[in-house]
């Protein structure tokens, strides 16, 4: 039997029918379950492809809800995100329709959307299929959409998902007109330093190690990012027995490319040991367990803590952070151990127990660990979001003065809570409130993601929301969640394929760098450790600006995200005679990262919609290993890809000679240079070069790497 498509011959204004459907990513489920995710579920819940229970076709899927709560329905909570170009389905009207049903008895489902949240009324589930819809309004918005299926504990099967467009407003088009636009940068404001930019490498760690193509993959990594922030985790629970060769290499790869002094290493704490927990294993949402006293056993913790640490530094891992607990409030079903913000009595689904408090831990912990000869600060308390004043609640439970840092996580707040990622605007009340609040502190944002397979505008969204991160938040580090991720679909900064299973790969290298890399990249790269956040100008509100210094003020960065309609932007220089390289992606283009080399800033840059331009200032008054300049800086050179860039203030017949170190001449040849940037091609090996210019007496010789 074929499978159902639910639509009607409804005329569009600017999409069609087939193009509607196409939204959802993979709705008939016959081979398998990618493109859907749980975004929350209690102990059991699960779901995956099932073949012998579908509506029609080959396969269905199941999902496994331990829990009835008609209060919470979202406690367990399927989603999927619409494949949309921008931010969300088109301004109009649609309906929602899927296939349900229990594997006996009755339950109960209902559709809620995400980026603009609907909400469908509980729908009665039985033992044999029935249809139900959805119908929900779109102001452009609206980017997903979860099963929530907590109301009823059952098993339930799900076939057929299909989006039908009733309405759609009509879309202005795209004419290809840019309109005029400025930004520029205030060196002189000063604000916080960068502490470092990355992200983590806490799961899979023995996939990266072992994987043939690992030295690409750490190259990629490393140099490609120019990291100078790197999130691990205490995973020692058996101090005796756990082998850290995987942290080791993961750690030694970063200090061998970037150099050990350019990067700071945060550690964070996933889970107790088992034997610590109120349930014996170190997965599940426990607390620590009390012991013979009655008290909870925050002594025999912090002792572990203190011993696992002992033995990374004994073993050559050296964190300049630790955090106690990453996401102390999250009721996970893997590696968690719970603390609120202080000890008190709680029901979880149907299991009542005391939890213990961060409050009454964090003492322990920080006496226990300042008797290491080596003491790293201590952040926290690393919460799962900045919203609904949870971390505000946290931390009025503790001694501030006993942390060197408020750290958090950005997948919640307190606006749009479903949409985690694609609206970045909605964190900035909750970032303002912990910038004034916690102003005399460093801030740490340890953790955030998509948490969901690639989406088209990733890459725009992840600089955006580190963007706002420096201009609300006031953070000092971003640390993006997973840099390196195990996977066989493109997920994270680099989608790593299991490196067993060749056959399965999804590239010849076994590896996919995906979107969020290029996001994370336009600050990583050309934002370093110790450099400073500056202010930042512009006259267009489709343009998010955010803008470093050097120490010694003599080089400067502004990122520009273009998160609306075409613009030629002009660039206001922050030094009189200076440099200027531009690095952009554009997703209409399909450019990623791409390096234009030196550009004139005479001229606009072209910043179509959903884009993102890194460009870099040097003052022409300092020297730096890239290239140094002759004394009358008649003709300044440098490389950009395979050309040869060659910057004069006034045209000239010239003859160019480009010798290495060796002596070898690879370019001798005449050119004619107009006043500006000339490009000549250079398709030579990656080296150190000498380029010579001469022109009407005058003479420059320019070091320069390619």
């Amino acid at each position: 039997m074929n499978k159902l498509f639910t639509l009607s011959a409804i005329t569009l204004f600017s999409i069609s029918m087939a193009n509607a459907a196409s939204y959802i990513p993979n709705g008939f489920f016959e081979q398998n379950v990618d493109g859907w995710a749980m975004w929350n579920g209690g102990d059991g819940a699960s779901f995956e492809r099932e073949s012998g229970t579908q509506f029609d076709g080959v396969g269905c899927m199941k999902v496994v809800n331990p829990i009835s709560d008609p209060e919470n329905q979202w406690k367990v909570q399927i989603h999927t995100s619409f494949e949309v170009d921008g931010d969300g389905l088109p301004a109009g009207e649609y309906e929602l329709s899927y296939y349900i049903r229990t594997q006996s008895g009755t339950g109960s489902v209902r559709v809620s959307t995400s980026g603009e949240e609907t909400y469908q009324a509980d729908q009665e589930v039985t033992a044999s299929y029935s249809q139900k819809t959805h119908t929900f309004t779109s102001k452009g918005d609206v980017d997903g959409f979860n099963f929530d299926i907590a109301h009823t504990a059952n098993t339930y099967f799900i076939d057929n998902v299909t989006l039908k467009a009733l309405s759609v407003e009509q879309q202005d088009p795209d004419n290809g007109e840019y309109t005029k636009a400025s930004v520029g940068m205030d060196i002189n404001d000063k604000q916080q330093e960068v502490l470092g930019i990355g992200g983590g490498i806490v799961y899979y760690q023995n996939w990266f190690v072992d994987h043939p193509n690992k030295e690409a993959i750490f190259d990629t990594i490393y140099t490609g990012l120019g990291l100078s922030a790197l999130r691990i985790g205490n995973w020692k629970q058996d101090i005796d027995k756990h082998d850290v060769k995987d942290e080791l290499t993961i750690y030694n790869e970063a200090v061998k490319r970037l150099g050990r002094e350019n990067f700071i290493v945060e550690m964070s704490s996933w889970a107790a040991p088992g034997s610590l927990k109120e349930n014996g294993d170190k997965d599940g949402p426990y607390s620590l367990k009390k012991g013979s006293d009655g008290n909870f056993v925050y002594n025999e913790y912090a002792e572990w803590w203190k011993k696992s640490l002992a033995k990374y530094q004994e073993e050559g891992i050296h964190p300049d952070y630790i955090s106690m607990q990453n996401e102390p409030d999250m009721e996970a079903t893997y590696a968690a151990t719970l603390f609120d913000a202080t000890e008190h009595y709680v029901d979880y689904t149907g299991k009542q127990f005391d939890r213990a408090g961060y409050d009454k831990a964090l003492p322990i912990f920080v006496s226990k660990i300042k008797e290491l000869n080596e003491v790293p600060k201590i952040l926290g308390p690393e919460v799962l979001g900045i919203g609904y004043g949870n971390t505000q609640k946290y931390m009025d439970a503790l001694d501030a003065s006993l942390l060197d840092g408020l750290a958090f996580h950005y997948y919640h707040s307190g606006e749009n809570a479903d949409d985690r990622y694609s609206k970045p605007n909605a964190y900035i009340n909750a970032m303002k409130e912990l910038a004034t609040k916690y102003s005399n502190m460093p801030q740490f944002m340890t953790e955030n993601c998509a948490m969901r397979a690639e989406k088209s505008g990733n890459d725009v969204h992840t600089a955006w929301i580190i963007a706002n991160s420096f201009n609300y938040n006031h953070v000092g580090s971003y640390m993006y969640w997973n840099l390196l991720w195990g996977t066989s679909d493109k997920d994270g900064c680099i989608a790593v394929n299991d490196p067993w299973k060749k056959e399965q790969w999804k590239s010849d290298e076994g590896y996919q760098v995906c979107l969020d890399y290029h996001g994370l990249r336009h600050f990583s790269k050309f934002a370093p450790k110790g450099y400073f956040c500056v202010g930042s100008t512009t006259d267009n509100s489709d343009l998010v600006c955010t803008s470093f210094v050097s120490p010694d003020g003599n080089k400067a960065t502004i990122v520009v995200i273009n998160k609306g309609g075409n613009h030629a932007v002009k660039v206001n220089a922050p030094f009189t005679n200076c440099t200027a390289r531009l690095t952009m992606t554009a997703t209409s283009k399909d450019e990623r990262s791409k390096d234009y080399g030196v550009i004139d800033l005479a001229n606009e840059i072209e910043m179509p919609k959903m884009s993102i331009a890194t460009i870099t200032f040097e003052n022409n008054g300092s020297l730096d290993d890239v290239k140094q300049y002759t004394a009358d800086k008649t003709f300044i050179a440098t490389f950009a890809n395979d050309n040869l860039q060659i910057i004069t203030s006034e045209a000239a017949n010239t003859n160019v000679e480009v010798w290495d170190v060796t002596g070898k001449v690879w370019i001798k040849k005449a050119v004619s240079l107009n006043a500006g940037v000339n490009t000549v091609e250079a398709n030579i090996p990656s080296g150190v070069y000498f380029v010579k210019v001469t022109a009407n007496g005058k003479q420059s010789v320019v070091k320069c790497v390619k």
